[in-house]
């Protein structure tokens, strides 16, 4: 088995890449090695201090109008929805601001992700360092319902 470091450079290169295939059998073979391994994988930290799941959300978001936009925003949301289905995963993870990653949905107004959490059980009680909750950052009245 790879090194914790280059297990999670390699898997945060395959969010970034949107490589959703990759990603899929990147954690089928880390999930060989049992439960613990995967649940290492899918609650590292880059060095931005985010989870493999708030990274691809921000990722996400981050689309916006580029070229390919709706191929990599497919895939992400198949990548975020894989983490979301992953045992052991730290849906409520905070980053170095107390942020999750519904705060971090919420805040680039990804309504499809902001649902894809709360339904997988992402608490939107949960207070930021600066005392906000995820619907604190919604840019609309649809987001703003989580």
């Amino acid at each position: 088995m790879m090194s914790k470091r280059g297990m999670s450079s390699s898997l945060f290169r395959m969010i970034k890449n949107a490589e959703k295939d990759r990603f899929h059998q990147f954690l089928e073979r880390v999930g060989r090695h049992g439960p613990n391994g995967l649940k290492l994988a899918v609650n590292t930290r880059n060095e931005d201090n985010l989870t493999p799941l708030m990274f691809a959300v921000l990722n996400k978001s981050r689309l916006g109008g580029k070229k390919r936009a709706s191929e990599n925003g497919r895939a992400l949301t198949a990548i975020i929805d894989e983490l979301l289905n992953t045992d052991g995963i730290d849906l409520n993870a905070v980053d170095g601001w107390g942020r999750t990653a519904l705060h971090l949905a919420a805040s680039n107004n990804d309504q499809m992700s902001c649902q894809q959490l709360t339904e997988a059980g992402c608490d939107p009680s949960i207070e930021d360092d600066d005392y906000f909750i995820a619907s604190s950052y919604a840019l609309d009245a649809e987001t703003s319902d989580i």
